[in-house]
């Protein structure tokens, strides 16, 4: 890995991710499909660090949802092209991305946020809160120390956390 690494460091491990994780996972699948229930059916959602596309992307789609995703490993971003070619991919880093010029019904993170150091985690999440239509949704895994640490700094539930960038998560 290079310090110019946009995947930061996904890119060096992106066969083996693709090989594991990225066509059999199913881990945290279950909390992914309640969430695609309370996000406006056939919405827009966007996925961040989508990496191949499975298993979150898969239930995206199978929910109807307009998908579209992020991410910034080459490789991935070529294999989730290929198994999803009607989803819109941008291979960018998300502290970077566009996030496509539009809103979404829904965000969400899986197995990102809690990979950023404490300023990009509040810098993605305002840029998130930019980005959701009225009523929409965030979704995004923490690891439970930094999710202490906000609710102890103030906010009210996980799902202030997500919406409020203050709390310092």
């Amino acid at each position: 890995m290079t310090l110019d690494d946009a995947s930061n460091g996904y890119e060096a491990v992106a066969e083996q991710y693709i090989a594991g994780r990225g066509s059999d996972g199913t881990i945290g699948i279950r909390q992914v499909r309640d969430w695609v229930g309370t996000v406006r059916a056939g919405g827009a959602v966007l996925d961040l660090g989508c990496g191949p596309g499975y298993p979150v992307t898969q239930a995206l789609v199978d929910a109807g949802l307009a998908v579209y995703a992020v991410g910034a490993s080459p490789s991935m971003v070529a294999a989730m092209r290929n198994r999803f070619p009607a989803v819109h991919v941008a291979c960018e880093p998300v502290d970077t991305s566009t996030f496509f010029g539009r809103t979404f019904d829904g965000v969400i993170a899986w197995g990102l946020v809690f990979l950023l150091r404490p300023a990009a985690q509040e810098q993605l999440i305002r840029k998130v809160a930019g980005v959701l239509a009225p009523n929409g949704r965030f979704v995004f895994t923490a690891t439970r120390r930094r999710l202490l640490r906000a609710l102890r700094r103030g906010a009210r539930s996980v799902a202030h956390v997500a919406r409020c960038a203050r709390c310092g998560y």
